[in-house]
């Protein structure tokens, strides 16, 4: 039985197919070994979520997309595909895609995202905070959390988009 691996392996293959990419022009374009775009087309590999973001975004796919089919334990390749073949109408149309839910969960609407804004006096503190940490930093343990970042911005989103955490990362500053 092929699982959700190969199924996201067929997501990207069919969007990499229906923009006359091929494997080269993918890895050359995400940065990564060409080797590592067969092997995500053809086999069980469980890719790094950097790595694949940029997969997916190189072949006009989603990371929502490509985390419910890993997400999915029951996903085939055939949904790899129509889930592409549906990704490439709503390309071609202009439509955005829906975040990524819970099962089970309502998408989030604009209206359920207004978060109301911190007391100043909570903010305040808080910068404070921040700022006596890393005060207490060397320059490689502050050199090591900037190369941190990118990786907990994209657990963020992760969290978000499985429902886990409540307010859109991109809302905060």
């Amino acid at each position: 039985m092929k699982t959700a691996s190969t199924a996201l392996g067929m997501y990207i293959r069919t969007l990499r197919e229906a923009s006359d990419m091929t494997s080269l022009d993918v890895a050359v374009q995400s940065s990564v070994n060409p080797n590592y775009i067969w092997r995500l087309e053809t086999t069980n590999l469980r890719p790094s979520a950097d790595k694949l973001a940029s997969v997916v975004r190189t072949v006009g796919g989603t990371f929502d997309d490509a985390a419910n089919l890993i997400l999915d334990p029951t996903a085939t390749e055939d949904d790899g595909r129509r889930l592409a073949q549906k990704r490439l109408q709503e390309n071609a149309a202009g439509l955005s895609h829906t975040p990524l839910v819970a099962r089970g969960q309502e998408p989030r609407s604009d209206r359920s995202m207004a978060q109301p804004e911190p007391e100043p006096e909570i903010v305040d503190a808080a910068t404070r905070a921040i700022r006596d940490f890393v005060k207490t930093l060397s320059y490689e343990q502050a050199s090591m959390m900037l190369k941190l970042l990118p990786s907990l911005q994209r657990l963020a989103y992760a969290l978000y988009a499985t429902g886990l955490l409540d307010r859109d990362p991109s809302s905060w500053e």
